[in-house]
């Protein structure tokens, strides 16, 4: 039998169209500060880099969805692997990551 996967993956137009339909997940940016300085979705709710989002998986909620972003896409991952593993279920990978986002849904965020 094969196991559940760890997360879903869901691309900037759903996520925006989900958004717009009242869908109010927990939002973790798992860039390093420098590239969150860079562009930034502003409804985050969280910077965590993704080598230290273990050191945050307690503090997630655990009762809303949780949407987890980088540049574009493997990082994000890649952090969701982990909160999955450290017991967090509720979770979604933007796909393309922020650049994905900004050549979809706002291009007057900055693409690096």
């Amino acid at each position: 039998m094969q196991s559940p996967p760890a997360f879903k993956s869901i691309d900037a137009i759903v996520t925006k169209s989900r958004l717009d339909e009242g869908w109010n997940p927990f939002v973790l940016d798992v860039r390093e500060a420098s590239e969150a300085a860079i562009s930034s979705l502003d409804f985050t709710d969280q910077l965590q880099p993704h080598t230290r989002v273990h050191l945050l998986a307690e503090t997630l909620p655990t009762d809303r969805d949780i949407l987890v972003y980088c540049r574009s896409g493997g990082r994000s991952a890649f952090a969701c692997e982990v909160l999955n593993q450290l017991g967090l279920s509720r979770l979604y990978n933007l796909e393309g990551g922020i650049n994905g986002w900004a050549q979809t849904v706002d291009p007057s965020l900055k693409v690096y």
